[in-house]
């Protein structure tokens, strides 16, 4: 869970040299109509990347999110059905 409760994404691009372009662009987005897709902004930094000269870690860092310890404002209050887990 991020910082003042709000939700986690890792994300992997398949040409990995886009990835600063990719968060120089979407970092302080801001997304959702507020009926369909909340409101949001999207903050992004990269993680895990090496900086210019530093060397490269020897392990791939990894990060765990429960998707069932996200904040769900908007989803419906049901009990499980008989084949959830």
């Amino acid at each position: 869970r991020a910082a003042g409760g709000g939700r986690l994404a890792h994300v992997e691009l398949k040409i990995p040299e886009n990835m600063s372009k990719a968060v120089e662009q979407l970092h302080d987005t801001k997304v959702g109509d507020g009926d369909l897709i909340e409101e949001c902004t999207i903050e992004c930094e990269l993680a895990g990347v090496p900086s210019a000269g530093a060397a490269r870690p020897a392990e791939p860092q990894r990060l765990a999110v429960f998707l069932d310890e996200l904040p769900m404002p908007k989803r419906p209050d049901v009990q499980p059905g008989p084949q959830d887990r």
